[in-house]
């Protein structure tokens, strides 16, 4: 991402002491307390307010950072009772900070793990668990209905069920990433798009000057680590002239990835 651009990953296994995670939850907005208490398994709560303390921290890195930057009053006088007060979501559901000047973000939960991305720009992030081998089947039937031919080629590229799982989770991420930051929901059926992931195309991507490489996501690599770990593409380039994909290093039980507009709007 950019050198502006916020992006954090966590645990939410912090939340298991007990007296930090009632500390979180006595933390929250009203509003954000009582969507969490809906929540059934105490599981889905804990990933909620991880979420939210973690873009809590994105905002505050991100003001802090532009403070130093630039004066304005945006960046002078926000604090976190700002986000309480100004968080708000469109009419499909993208969240957003109802405040002239803010920044774009982005948050994702699964398993055991909270992502979140801070930017100028609109931006998307998404995180998901590795599907477990013995599921694998049912992954393949959604990527039938969700991926074009162009991705089925690349998952059919790994024959070995684990490396197939991997594989599909990070094209998945990618394309949720991609569809949570343009922020118009089931608007974007996820097979009208596809993906390139450098390494593994069948073809190159994009331009002709384009080629795919090697895809730089190592074995043992931090989750916790903000570095971009890949440069995957579209293989549509007007996509590719508005919107950038990253993927982030993973560990063995998930995925990260980000889509962040090239222009400021």
């Amino acid at each position: 991402m950019e050198n502006s651009d916020i992006i954090l990953t966590s645990s939410i296994e912090y939340l298991n002491d007990p007296e930090v995670y009632e500390a979180a939850l006595a933390s929250l907005p009203p509003a954000r307390y009582e969507k969490l208490m809906r929540l059934r398994i105490p599981d889905d709560r804990k990933r909620s307010a991880a979420a939210w303390k973690l873009l809590e921290q994105g905002l505050s890195d991100w003001f802090f950072l532009h403070r130093q930057k630039e004066a304005s009053k945006v960046t002078e006088d926000f604090s976190l009772s700002d986000l309480q007060k100004s968080f708000a979501l469109t009419g499909s559901g993208k969240p957003y900070l109802d405040i002239p000047g803010a920044p774009h973000f982005s948050i994702s939960h699964s398993g055991n793990y909270v992502m979140c991305v801070v930017s100028e720009c609109e931006v998307g992030c998404d995180t998901e668990v590795i599907p477990d081998t013995c599921k694998i089947a049912n992954y393949d039937r959604i990527s039938d209905h969700c991926f074009g031919e162009r991705e089925k080629q690349q998952l059919a590229a790994f024959r070995d069920e684990k490396e197939r799982a991997v594989m599909f989770c990070r094209l998945w991420t990618l394309k949720e990433a991609y569809v949570k930051a343009v922020g118009k929901g089931l608007s974007i059926p996820f097979s009208s798009f596809e993906i390139c992931l450098e390494g593994v195309c069948p073809q190159t991507c994009g331009s002709a000057d384009s080629s795919c490489g090697d895809a730089g996501i190592h074995p043992g690599d931090s989750a916790d680590s903000c570095h971009v770990a890949a440069w995957p593409r579209f293989y549509d380039d007007e996509l590719n002239k508005s919107w950038k994909l990253y993927e982030y290093p993973r560990n063995e039980s998930s995925c990260f990835a980000a889509c962040r507009a090239l222009k400021i709007t």
